[in-house]
């Protein structure tokens, strides 16, 4: 009997340790896909009219930041894809009236945006020491400085910034998706 009550209790403590590494957020479970389908497309139908760009893109993108975050502990993907969403939400904040986009659609957009990244931020259970990506907020000043505030923030230079935008919101997906418990 003794024998039981101890091997009851090493399962107990066992369960109790292990659940303690992992990620429990109902939300990426439950609403992240929706929400991040959203945002794809709302970004695609904010144009009102397509616009072609002469325009060439001098920004490698950052393909090794995704796939070093897909490899990360749980938290630390959280806390990269938090970063990628507030970036993108930041550079939206910017003046894009020459886009000629639907205003609607672009508040829209920023509003599911923001809510991703609030209910990802909420699952983060050691805010403190997740850390922030300084290259990947360099990479989003350069797409800001080098495309937009160079180009004036022209109607092309909107054009290649959201398909650009689309690019990390695919990404930020394909990371999140690796979060997701397989039932």
């Amino acid at each position: 009997m003794m024998m039981k009550k101890l091997f009851a209790c090493v399962i107990l403590c066992a369960l109790c340790v292990s659940s303690g590494f992992t990620l429990r957020c109902p939300w990426i479970d439950q609403k992240f896909k929706q929400y991040s389908e959203e945002t794809v497309k709302l970004l695609d139908n904010m144009v009102k009219n397509s616009t072609n760009t002469s325009i060439e893109l001098d920004l490698a993108f950052p393909h090794h930041m995704y796939e070093r975050a897909s490899k990360a502990p749980a938290e630390e993907k959280l806390g990269f894809l938090v970063q990628v969403l507030n970036e993108v939400f930041a550079l939206f904040e910017e003046d894009h009236t020459d886009a000629h986009w639907d205003e609607k659609k672009v508040n829209d957009f920023l509003n599911v945006l923001s809510r991703q990244a609030a209910e990802l931020n909420a699952c983060i259970k050691r805010k403190l020491h997740i850390k922030k990506h300084k290259n990947l907020h360099h990479y989003f000043q350069r797409l800001s400085s080098n495309v937009l505030e160079l180009k004036n923030h022209s109607s092309e230079a909107w054009e290649i910034t959201r398909k650009e935008v689309k690019v990390h919101l695919l990404n930020v997906d394909l990371v999140a998706s690796a979060l997701v418990p397989i039932i």
